[in-house]
């Protein structure tokens, strides 16, 4: 588990069954596999997610009425699968899917400008939608296996990708703390804009505390 600086968790339950309660912040965590009898839950004020063994991370952020109608939970799976129960609703998120499932951007008419600059697939309106977001879950999954897999300038290339097409997209702050990180370990100066740029689009994000530590070791 990495607990981010601001956040608040407590853990409840015994070795079989724990309940981890996130109220401020993010964690990442890494669960190993669970036995049959085994459960790990994570609670917020708003869904728990249920993991069998799996990467993910969950953060607690200003709500936004565009993006899961005001929720303030973020969920973003790198490896396995978890569910997300709200509400009576359950939904599979695997690695490269994050939630809310549905985002928009506040500046909407812009996202429609930079949508009707794309080339044509065929397809119009609502209907086009589902392959756009299925794009943003491939460009995340694949810049996080080059990750995995040591190559750095792949890695950067998918996620700045990413960031470039779909500025609105639900993996775009994702995408940018990875290539903060990436950039810190790598090449020092370029963490330093990476860093002024994520605290700009997201003043209040989850990875706020290690943009400004990047910042504060600036020469």
């Amino acid at each position: 588990m990495q607990v981010g600086e601001n956040a608040d968790v407590t853990i409840s339950g015994d070795g079989t069954h724990q309940v981890l309660h996130l109220s401020a912040g993010w964690i990442d965590l890494h669960v190993a596999k669970l036995q049959p009898d085994q459960q790990f839950v994570v609670d917020t004020s708003e869904l728990q997610v249920e993991v069998r063994g799996t990467q993910f991370r969950v953060s607690i952020v200003r709500p936004q009425a565009r993006c899961g109608d005001g929720a303030q939970t973020r969920i973003a799976v790198t490896e396995g699968v978890v569910m997300v129960h709200q509400n009576g609703v359950d939904t599979r998120l695997g690695a490269g899917e994050s939630w809310p499932t549905r985002c928009e951007p506040d500046a909407a008419p812009a996202l429609a400008d930079a949508t009707r600059t794309m080339p044509s697939q065929g397809t119009a309106g609502a209907s086009s939608r589902p392959s756009r977001l299925g794009e943003q879950n491939d460009l995340f999954a694949g810049a996080l296996r080059a990750k995995r897999q040591g190559d750095v300038r792949a890695a950067l290339m998918g996620f700045e990708h990413l960031i470039k097409r779909y500025p609105a997209s639900p993996l775009a702050e994702n995408a940018s703390v990875e290539t903060m990180r990436l950039l810190k370990s790598t090449d020092p100066p370029r963490a330093i804009d990476a860093a002024l740029r994520y605290l700009e689009a997201y003043p209040s994000g989850y990875a706020r505390s290690e943009a400004e530590a990047i910042l504060a070791g600036a020469p």
